[in-house]
Parts: C-alpha cells; sequence; structure tokens
C-alpha cells in the first residue's frame, strides 16, 4: 500500500444496511465511486440481526465491491436516543478495526454519526467528515409546531457538530449559507445528490413500449410523478393539479411511479380523475428508468420552507437523467432557480393560475429538443464523476 493512499472509513451505523435506500444512493455508491477512483473504503454499519449483518456485508461487497463490517445490533425503537446508544456500540466494537484500518479519514452524515466519527478520528488523530444532508433543527420545526425542547435540543447539537468536525461537505449553497449563518463557517464543499448516471437515462425502445401498452397517441402529453406519499411531498396537490388539467384538455394523461400504490390508488379514487387519465406504476428501481422515459415532464411540488430551501432531491437528478422537463415550485434547493434558467422546466407561480402556467409551458414545449438539453444538465450537475476535484480536495 502507498503510504500517501487516502484511507476511509465510512461510518454510518444509523440505518439498517440492506433496507436503507438512501444508504444505498448517497453512502454506498459513493463509497464505490471514490474506491474506484484511488481512495481506498471501508463501510461500517449495523443490520437488525447477525444474519442480516452477514448477508448485508456480502450485498455490500457483491454490489459496491467495498468491505463492510456490518453488526446486527441496529433497533428501531427509542428514535433518535435509540440511534444514538447504536452508534455508541458500534464505537466500542470498532476500535481494532479502526486501529487496523488506519484511516486518514472518517465519514459520517448524521448528527449521531458525526458526534462518534469525531470521536473515532480523534482516537487516530486523523480528519473527520461531515456531511450534511439537510436542516435537522428545522425538520423538527416543521413536525411540531413550535419545535419544543426537541427543537431546541437539535438545534443544540448541530450547531456544535457544524462547528466540532473537521470538514464540512453539504448538498446545496443555500445550506451552505444556512450552516454559514448558524456557526459562521465559509469552507464548506458543496456536493449534491448524485444520481448514478447508468441507471436514470432515456430509453427510447422503452418509450415507445410502454406507450403503446397505455395506448398513448403522439400527441398526448404524459406528465410524470415519481415517488412517495408523505405530507410534504404535495401528492394531493399535484393530483389536484392534474384534475384541472384534464378539465382545460383532453390530451393530458398522468403516470404516478411509487412503492405505495394501493395507498395511491385509494386517495386517486376520491378525485374526480378518469381511471383512463392516469397510471399507476410500482417497479424495482433499475426499472424506474423506463418509465421515466415514456413520460413528457416530470412534476415536484414543495412547500417554500427552510427544510425545502436547503435541500438536493435527488428525484431532480433522476428526472433530468431520463431527458424529462421539470414542473418545479419555488424554494426547492439551488433548482428553482437553476432549472428555469436552463430552459429546462417551469417554475410555478402558486399565487396565480397553475394550469394557464402549465398548459402554455407543455404546448411550447419540444421534447426531442429538450430531452438533450435535460440530460446534459443531469451529467454536468448530478454526475458523481462532476464531483471529483471536490472529493478529492475534501479528502486530501
Amino acid at each position: 500500500m502507498k503510504s500517501d493512499t487516502k484511507r476511509i472509513l465510512f461510518f454510518v451505523p444509523e440505518w439498517p444496511a440492506l433496507a436503507s435506500g438512501v444508504l444505498h444512493s448517497q453512502v454506498l455508491s459513493v463509497a464505490r465511486f471514490l474506491s474506484e477512483s484511488g481512495f481506498e473504503c471501508l463501510f461500517v454499519g449495523c443490520e437488525v440481526s447477525d444474519e442480516k449483518a452477514t448477508e448485508a456485508g456480502k450485498k455490500v461487497f457483491d454490489v459496491y465491491g467495498i468491505q463492510a463490517f456490518i453488526y446486527g445490533i441496529h433497533s428501531e425503537k427509542h428514535g433518535y436516543v435509540g440511534r444514538l446508544l447504536t452508534a455508541r456500540k458500534v464505537y466500542r466494537l470498532t476500535q481494532a478495526l479502526v486501529r487496523s484500518f488506519r484511516p486518514t479519514h472518517v465519514y459520517s452524515r448524521s448528527l449521531v454519526g458525526s458526534a462518534y466519527a469525531r470521536r473515532i478520528a480523534a482516537d487516530s488523530d486523523v480528519i473527520s467528515i461531515f456531511d450534511v444532508r439537510g436542516a435537522s433543527s428545522e425538520e423538527v420545526k416543521l413536525k411540531r409546531a413550535s419545535g419544543g425542547l426537541r427543537y431546541w435540543y437539535i438545534r443544540y447539537l448541530e450547531k456544535k457538530e457544524f462547528r466540532k468536525a473537521d470538514r464540512l461537505s453539504c448538498v446545496s449553497k443555500n445550506l451552505r449559507g444556512y450552516i454559514g449563518a448558524q456557526v459562521g463557517r465559509k469552507t464548506i464543499s458543496v456536493i449534491p445528490s448524485c444520481v448514478d448516471q447508468n441507471k436514470f437515462f432515456f430509453d427510447r425502445e422503452a418509450r415507445k413500449e410502454i406507450r403503446a401498452g397505455y395506448g398513448l397517441a403522439d400527441d398526448c402529453k404524459l406528465i410524470c410523478y415519481c415517488g412517495g406519499l408523505s405530507a410534504w411531498q404535495r401528492v394531493g396537490d399535484i393530483i389536484s393539479l392534474f384534475e384541472k388539467l384534464t378539465g382545460s384538455n383532453t390530451q393530458y394523461r398522468f403516470l404516478f411511479v411509487t412503492k405505495q400504490t394501493q395507498q395511491l390508488q385509494k386517495l386517486l379514487g376520491t378525485t374526480t380523475l378518469s381511471k383512463e387519465s392516469y397510471f399507476v406504476e410500482s417497479c424495482a428501481q433499475d426499472e424506474v428508468y423506463r418509465y421515466l422515459s415514456a413520460a413528457d415532464a416530470g412534476i415536484i411540488m414543495r412547500d417554500d420552507t427552510v427544510v425545502n430551501n436547503v435541500a438536493s432531491p435527488i428525484k431532480i437528478g433522476e428526472y433530468l437523467g431520463c431527458g424529462l422537463p421539470i414542473i418545479l415550485t419555488k424554494g426547492i434547493g439551488d433548482f428553482s432557480e437553476l432549472i428555469p434558467q436552463a430552459g429546462i422546466g417551469l417554475l410555478l407561480d402558486e399565487a396565480v393560475d397553475l394550469v394557464g402556467q402549465v398548459n402554455a409551458f407543455m404546448c411550447r414545449l419540444d421534447i426531442e429538443e429538450v430531452r438533450n438539453h435535460c440530460v446534459k444538465f443531469s451529467h454536468e450537475h448530478f454526475a458523481i464523476e462532476s464531483y471529483l476535484q471536490e472529493y478529492e480536495l475534501l479528502y486530501s
């Protein structure tokens, strides 16, 4: 081993290593990329049993080529306190492993993980990295009207980790500004939630096949929503917009790609949308690109709050990677400004007629022309390869 090889310990025991899609798309995929780029990576995580831990370790190595040590001590009980106790146990169990691996950097991506990643880094006299994904205290306030004591506690922990982690990375320029306003730090890397370009791309044959299966004429406009049904995803508002659009133009059709098909079908059954106007699909993650390729636009709606202002929704990169222009609302990370400026989307003004805005946008949309611009934008802003220089600086 070369003495100047950077060795990164990914310390992420907060989520079950098999079940967490976020862990796979935003941590392990990054570890694989860095490993392929000359870094040496080791993953430490948890599962709910020794059997699942063994399965997870094998999967991490087989899929990502990363050596992993997974401990079967994860518990879903007790929320934040449970995650804290789990992280402490893993910290104690990995001390010999850390000495053997001799990391140069210790990565974490939550307040819980950062607290113990800093301990590991201090024990080894190396650099701790806190990958900040959002405004945790503001998320608490959003869920609880006044925030309460939990809000102030999380805010205290947030500021503590912002100050004490050796280096910070975050997902948007807006989040960098938020952190700077909280603790005065200015040197913060910005690397958005990246998309695997090998899994999200435009497939012309899939487009033809799926649209033919739906019986769509060439002039039908298919708008797609892809994601979950949580309140913050505003699916009710999206459906309401779809209802109004069908009243203005019979050529609209709507595609929903979600794991929660039964819940969505029940919701759609309470609306004025005819069953012929929409399609509901559930598929494996590696099949999503096929359905996105069939659509003519993607939609994402969020409330204009601090939580969303600093976010970097991976869904935007997935839509664009498959060639879809985006209909979006104000205040979504850096992209509510970037997408319209690049000519690859519509920024809705919710204070005026939404239907008129969407109709005007879809009528002038040349999908073949804009598709290439969307894919190019995705490669430039969401491909992990575009951020190698930032990663090299972060892990220098």
